[in-house]
């Protein structure tokens, strides 16, 4: 166990940032509190070099910038498991771009590992076992005083990935792998934070909402919305108020309503029941519901989809070719995904004419460099024989 220092302070994170410039490698993570809040923050970023373990309390900093330089310095490394969602959330919450980056989660799943959770890598590669208790999984992070048993999981997070990070580089060279994940962590510095969907529009997106009728998804509106205002209120997520599955059922079951009267639209809700309809909030939908009634119904957007398959040969092209995949995958012990995007595979099925510029272009977005050298030769072969 490394030793472990909890910074609170503006002076503490000064002190720590000048320690890191001694080193050209560090781990990082964080832990949000996004099951918790309307409005989610990074409440903690653990940072580990060598021997140390910094676990920086960000609710007690009002000002992190002091990372920001070592956090995009190209000459010290950043290893980190799982990326994506840290990345989004320091960029969301300090405009924090890293550049530098391993993913360990990236080099286990090109040394074949198909469930690349940080637990199950630490026991393969290092034959580190650490607990991760889901009660602290889904603690409430945002919460103060940090119990000595969430300072230990929120370490374990960090304290051994400089140590993976060796052990998989290592075998990835043997396997002459090192380059791929080099170029997949570098398409990891463009990930950026985006903003969420309009509620105006996201309720759209609701699994289930496609069995409601226009009058329906008009109510789905309404309570969606209801339920955004009433979240942000609170400051607690959204389904902490009404569940998805709640929303849906209540405009399944009321969508039938013709009348504004309280009366009746009560009467329905009371038929649902209350395992769907939180108490606490019953008067709030009755009146949301009631106010639906009379707003104009709302109409999915149609969704025009070209059935690009429909010439039988096309169809064949693309059977080939994700046999040909799948076929490369097992002889590499691979996820397909790894081996080339299925979108690219779709285009050389359907644009017989273009197949050449996809599999060579360097340009090519969803395509990778390193899969461009090792496989186009073969898909080029491939498709030539094919199709004469």
């Amino acid at each position: 166990m490394q030793n472990r220092k909890l910074v609170k302070s503006e002076q503490e994170l000064a002190e720590a940032v000048s320690l890191f410039k001694n080193y050209s490698e560090i781990a990082i993570d964080t832990e949000s509190n996004g099951l918790y809040a309307y409005r989610e923050r990074v409440c903690l970023i653990q940072i580990a070099t060598a021997d140390q373990c910094f676990i920086i309390d960000t609710l007690s900093i009002p000002d992190m910038s002091p990372l920001a330089d070592m956090l995009s310095d190209r000459n010290v490394l950043k290893i980190i498991h799982g990326s994506d969602y840290d990345l989004r959330c320091l960029d969301r919450d300090y405009g924090f771009n890293l550049q530098s980056i391993f993913d360990t989660q990236i080099g286990a799943r090109f040394l074949g590992d198909t469930r690349p959770n940080l637990g199950s890598v630490l026991d393969i590669y290092l034959s580190v076992q650490i607990k991760k208790s889901h009660k602290l999984q889904t603690s409430n992070w945002g919460l103060r005083p940090l119990s000595s048993e969430a300072l230990e999981y929120a370490a374990s997070d960090v304290e051994y990935l400089i140590d993976l990070h060796k052990e998989l580089t290592r075998r990835l060279k043997e396997l002459d792998r090192a380059t791929w994940v080099k170029e997949e962590c570098q398409r990891l510095e463009q990930i950026r934070h985006t903003e969420p969907v309009s509620p105006d529009i996201a309720f759209l997106n609701l699994k289930g909402s496609r069995k409601l009728t226009p009058r329906g998804l008009s109510m789905l509106k309404e309570l969606f919305l209801w339920r955004d205002t009433k979240a942000s209120v609170k400051d607690v997520p959204p389904s902490r108020i009404v569940t998805n599955d709640e929303l849906i059922e209540i405009c399944l079951q009321a969508s039938s309503i013709r009348s504004s009267d309280k009366v009746t639209i009560r009467k329905v809700l009371t038929e649902i029941g209350n395992s769907v309809i939180p108490y606490n909030y019953l008067d709030d939908i009755l009146n949301t519901l009631v106010l639906s009634v009379d707003t104009p119904e709302v109409h999915r957007p149609e969704q025009r989809r070209l059935n690009t398959f429909s010439d039988p040969e096309a169809k064949d092209r693309l059977q080939l070719l994700k046999q040909w995949r799948k076929n490369k995958s097992a002889r590499l012990s691979l996820d397909p995904s790894l081996i080339w995007p299925v979108k690219s595979l779709e285009r050389i099925a359907i644009q017989t004419d273009q197949w050449e510029t996809e599999i060579t272009d360097l340009q090519n977005s969803s395509v990778r460099s390193w899969q461009i050298t090792e496989f186009s030769a073969e898909l080029q072969n491939l498709i030539l024989n094919n199709t004469q």
